[in-house]
């Protein structure tokens, strides 16, 4: 919603998502202290694959041996980190009441990973992993079907944001998706309004019904990569 306002709305609501300072971090990391009971009970040897900092922090606040952080964002803050000593020069050594170590940060690019080196983050518990592409579709993406249009993932995820990008995006594909050289899957989970803005874009393209599928549930997502 902010993204489509525009203007001081946007702004204001990004400088909001930009602040996930050290305050931020000690915040979530008392409310991961409440949590601890939920995985108290489990061995502490089990490897955790975190995909929110939140959840990082009680298996690291637990105890847990093996922990790995999947950084959520392209942008650098203390919010999304999962440490076990922070070391800055604009703040104070902190070390974690439970935690004699923290998780193993993956990023996703080497700006995001100089800058967390920049901010304190030791290099023993950072990694550079690369985007979050699942395995088959990086071995098979040069490998073009004969008679197959290109295939466009879109996701759209969390609070469905980038509705303008993604509309503008699939209407610059028109001529290609209408002449089949091309074929775009949208990923909007439950998102109606979403959904809604695509339908808008589809009648502005000159789609009908007919040529657009869509799955409601997991089992047509199935049924269409059998296909």
């Amino acid at each position: 919603m902010t993204t489509g306002s525009g203007g001081v709305i946007e702004a204001l609501w990004g400088s909001i998502t930009k602040s996930g300072d050290a305050s931020s971090l000690r915040c979530t990391y008392q409310l991961a202290e409440n949590l601890r009971p939920l995985l108290l009970d489990i061995p502490k040897d089990i490897p955790i694959i975190a995909t929110h900092s939140l959840v990082g922090l009680v298996a690291v606040a637990c105890g847990f041996k093996n922990v790995i952080n999947l950084v959520i964002d392209n942008y650098a803050q203390w919010f999304v980190i999962v440490p076990g000593i922070l070391l800055s020069k604009s703040l104070a050594v902190w070390i974690m009441s439970h935690a004699s170590a923290g998780a193993i940060n993956l990023v996703q690019g080497p700006t995001n990973y100089a800058m967390f080196h920049k901010m304190g983050v030791p290099t023993s518990e950072l990694r550079l992993a690369g985007h979050w592409v699942p395995y088959d579709i990086v071995t098979n993406v040069w490998h073009p079907v004969l008679d197959k249009p290109l295939r466009i993932l879109l996701p759209v995820g969390g609070a469905g944001a980038q509705r303008k990008f993604v509309t503008s995006l699939l209407e610059a594909l028109a001529d290609d998706i209408k002449a089949g050289s091309v074929q775009v899957v949208l990923n909007a989970g439950d998102h109606n309004h979403m959904r809604d803005a695509f339908e808008a874009s589809f009648k502005r393209m000159g789609l009908s019904t007919e040529d657009v599928t869509v799955f409601g549930d997991i089992d047509g997502v199935h049924n269409f990569c059998d296909e």
